[in-house]
């Protein structure tokens, strides 16, 4: 694994908002842009009093986006050492303890561990070449009723069709794919 300088990178918007916060320096994540992490959320719209799990979270800016912005509660997954410690140093120096919650395992493992917890968005974002369509199928187990599920992709692959949803979205913003998903009723 190559370990690259960490760098910084910005809250777009909220409470928080052009707040720089680390990334994890590691290539085993990629953060996610600022530009796409802004689009992502324009789409969400308010997501005021929110739950929100954030899997593959790598240093976290995904659930900072989502507290600056008004979420009650974000939890973030991540199994990569080094993007664990840069996670809990975001969360650490914005004061998020209460608010935001680390889980340092991977995504198999919390599907064994907390497998009633539903949040009204979940938001994945794999590394491109480690996207497996049964995780993303379980995850949206995870969604409660009318909540909405993201998947962050490349934009090479065709957005999978996943049980129990219907796709409201698909949008390609350079090589990367957000698809938005909301769970319905089967």
């Amino acid at each position: 694994m190559v370990n690259m300088p960490n760098s910084e990178l910005r809250i777009v918007a909220g409470e928080l908002k052009n707040q720089k916060y680390i990334s994890s320096g590691t290539a085993a994540t990629h953060p996610m842009s600022e530009k796409l992490r802004g689009a992502l959320f324009n789409i969400l719209g308010d997501i005021k009093g929110l739950s929100l799990l954030d899997v593959y979270s790598g240093s976290g800016g995904i659930g900072l986006e989502a507290i600056s912005r008004g979420a009650a509660e974000v939890t973030l997954i991540e199994t990569n050492i080094t993007a664990q410690k840069a996670a809990l140093s975001n969360i650490q120096k914005f004061k998020l303890e209460q608010q935001v919650q680390l889980l340092r395992m991977n995504v198999e493992t919390w599907f064994k561990t907390k497998p009633k917890e539903r949040f009204n968005i979940v938001i994945a974002d794999p590394p491109y070449d480690k996207f497996k369509k049964t995780i993303a199928i379980k995850l949206v187990e995870s969604v409660i009723l009318n909540g909405i599920f993201v998947l962050s992709i490349s934009a090479l692959i065709q957005p999978p069709s996943l049980p129990k949803t219907e796709k409201l979205i698909s949008k390609i913003y350079g090589n990367s794919q957000l698809v938005f998903y909301r769970k319905i009723k089967t």
